[in-house]
C-alpha cells in the first residue's frame, strides 16, 4: 500500500494543485515559505495534504473524537479522490 500511496502522491504534486483543490472542493494553500497544502473536509472533518513532504495533518482536536488520525488506508483514499474529483455535482435519484 506505501507503493500506492507514494505513486498517488507523485501524480498529484504533478498536476495543477489549484485545479485539484478547486474540483475537490478544497482550497490550495500556499503561504509563501514552500509550504504548500490542499485543505479538504473528510468524514466532516478538516483534513490538509502537505505537498512538500507528501503528508497529511489532522487538527487533533477535531479529531479525538475519532480516536486517531487518518489511517494509510484512507491516506490512499483521499488521494485518489483529488486525483479523480472532477468538480461537478454528483446526479441521478
Amino acid at each position: 500500500m506505501k507503493i500506492a500511496r507514494e505513486q498517488a502522491c507523485d501524480t498529484l504534486i504533478a498536476k495543477s494543485l489549484i485545479h485539484v483543490a478547486r474540483n475537490s472542493g478544497g482550497m490550495y494553500v500556499d503561504d509563501n515559505t514552500g509550504r504548500e497544502e490542499i485543505r479538504i473536509t473528510y468524514l466532516g472533518k478538516p483534513v490538509s495534504f502537505v505537498l512538500s513532504d507528501k503528508t497529511f495533518v489532522c487538527d487533533p482536536d477535531e479529531w479525538k473524537e475519532m480516536g486517531k488520525p487518518v489511517t494509510l488506508q484512507e491516506e490512499i483514499f483521499i488521494l485518489h479522490y483529488l486525483l479523480q474529483a472532477t468538480g461537478t455535482s454528483p446526479s441521478g435519484p
